[in-house]
């Protein structure tokens, strides 16, 4: 993980309206198509960044790859479109500071956050990898599931959901599509722009780390359909619990290859089962899935544990049965 200042790096504003996300993409294209052809090398910039091209785009803004040429270093810029219909710019620029002072391996590192001729920006830590939505893909269909590989790659997705909560943060659309596993195997919790923190309001979508976009529902609730706490549709705030309810439905859809049905109130969920979900794993599934966020584990830190637990377990049990058979075989021989 590349090191950062410990404090978001604030960019001039020449306080003019810039261009808008897709003036800017129309920029870039057009830079590259300068360079295939005449082999001039220039880079619309944002802050002091290179801007080199387009990763996605979502609700609230787009996503682009840029280049720090002052650290020599790749980042990925999310470039906030039209601030002030949302929450304005000082409120997106005091919560993406907010979470640039997280320091944890699990959570995606801000390196600056600005204004660009009125636009705010936030560049962060760019991840050369694959998110969790295609790694679980690949792990679904492989011809042996690895429980304790999953358990590894969700432990370490609490963690980082944790340290967000202990900063005070609550994600408020945790999905597959918003973790990011690189090539070491780090798993890397992203798009945090609908991150607030506890007792604020705000109701919008943003873009989904290098790409995608969040619904928003017709309430003027955010997040994704799905992986919302029932208690959110009855109008209570986010809380790092409905953050533990959209983790759980993760790995829900993991382990049994859907998400879990509408919960209601009175009705317990009935978790299916199966022999290939350890009895625990299914507990943990259960409980982090109830109707009453009282009932949920009491942190993502206790969520955290008990995936580590069961990817432990199965280490060991593997590890005795490997003796078992050892020894069974040469009593054998013997």
């Amino acid at each position: 993980m590349v090191s950062s200042p410990s404090t978001p790096a604030p960019a001039e504003d020449s306080g003019e309206r810039g261009p808008s996300p897709e003036a800017l993409d129309a920029a870039v294209r057009l830079a590259r198509l300068r360079r295939r052809m005449f082999g001039l090398v220039e880079h619309p910039t944002i802050g002091e960044f290179d801007v080199l091209c387009k990763l996605g785009e979502g609700g609230m803004g787009v996503v682009f790859a840029g280049w720090d040429p002052t650290l020599d270093r790749r980042v990925a810029i999310k470039l906030l479109r039209d601030p002030d219909r949302v929450r304005g710019t000082e409120v997106l620029r005091q919560e993406a500071i907010a979470l640039a002072k997280l320091r944890h391996p699990n959570v995606v590192t801000i390196y600056a956050v600005g204004q660009h001729r009125g636009q705010v920006f936030i560049a962060m830590e760019y991840i050369e990898g694959e998110t969790l939505r295609a790694w679980l893909s690949r792990w679904r269909t492989s011809d042996r599931r690895d429980v304790r590989a999953l358990g590894r790659v969700f432990a370490q997705a609490a963690r980082g959901l944790a340290a967000a909560h202990a900063a005070g943060l609550v994600h408020r659309d945790v999905k597959p599509e918003n973790a990011m596993i690189d090539g070491d195997g780090r798993v890397c919790l992203t798009d945090f722009g609908l991150a607030r923190s506890e007792g604020s309001t705000v109701a919008q979508a943003s873009p989904s780390g290098h790409g995608g976009m969040e619904p928003v529902l017709a309430t003027g609730l955010a997040g994704t359909p799905g992986y919302i706490a029932p208690k959110l549709l009855a109008g209570r705030p986010p809380s790092p619990a409905s953050d533990q309810y959209a983790f759980v439905v993760c790995l829900h859809e993991a382990l049994f290859g859907q998400r879990p049905p509408p919960i209601e109130a009175l009705a317990p969920l009935r978790i299916p089962a199966t022999s290939s979900v350890p009895r625990n794993l299914r507990e943990l599934v259960r409980r982090g899935l109830s109707a009453d966020p009282e009932a949920r584990w009491s942190s993502m830190a206790r969520v955290a544990e008990e995936l580590e637990r069961v990817a432990l377990g199965y280490s060991w049990r593997g590890w005795a049965a490997a003796i078992v058979k050892s020894n069974a075989g040469g009593r054998a021989a013997g």
